[in-house]
Formats: C-alpha cells, structure tokens, sequence
C-alpha cells in the first residue's frame, strides 16, 4: 500500500513540476511618448489602464494625468485578462489622438482636457460568459 502512495505522490508531483506557469497574457508593449512644446505626454501601464500623463520636460514635474476611458473589472474574472492598455498616441494639431488594444480610438484636447470618443466606448466592461 506504502508504494502505490508514493507512486501517486511522485506522480502527481511530476506533472506540477513539469507543467509551465503561465501568465494569462503578455505585458503591454511600452508606447513612446510624445513631446510638443516642452511637455511630453506619456502613457503609463499597470494599474493605470487608459490613462496620459504629461510631464515638464525640464523640471519633470507632472503637470496631469487624464483618464481617457475607464476599464470596468468584473470581480468574479481573472483581471489580467481584462486588462485593455493604449497602444499608441499621435499629436494631431493640439489634439492627442489615442488607441487601445481593442482598437478604440480617442481624442484628448490638450487645451481644455476634454476627452471624445471617436470609435468604441469610454467604459469598457468585461462580459462574464
């Protein structure tokens, strides 16, 4: 009896050691920031999903940070896989225009930080299967 236990333990063993860990997804890739006029406007990732900032170049003083839309968790679903980042910003005039990686697209008016959804929605949300 003693050998077919320690046969099941040293099997069950095995296969947890022999089976990768994996994070649900990939980190998001870095997004270069932009600068205009002696401020550079970044984008942050962590817990900072679809947010700008913008920093004084030559003090590195943060000036603001801009939440351009809002990512709903749903508590009872892994959170990484929820997760949607921006994965660029272009400058267009006095104008920033930012994606995501649900390919919704955004503008941020540098002058009065007002936010416009040109494609998708401001509030993202997870639907529970």
């Amino acid at each position: 009896m003693n050998r077919i236990v320690q046969s099941l333990v040293l099997g069950v063993s095995a296969l947890t050691v022999s089976q990768p860990l994996h994070a649900k997804r990939f980190p998001p890739k870095p997004v270069a920031p932009i600068q205009l006029q002696g401020v550079e406007y970044s984008v942050p990732h962590g817990n900072q999903m679809g947010f700008e900032v913008a920093t004084d170049i030559k003090s590195k003083t943060i000036l603001w940070a801009k939440q351009i839309y809002t990512v709903w968790i749903e508590p009872s679903l892994e959170q990484d896989v929820q997760c949607v980042y921006i994965t660029g910003i272009k400058s267009k005039g006095s104008k920033l225009l930012v994606t995501n990686e649900k390919g919704f697209e955004y503008e941020l008016d540098l002058n009065t930080l007002t936010v416009r959804t040109l494609k998708g929605g401001a509030v993202l949300r997870q639907q529970p299967q």
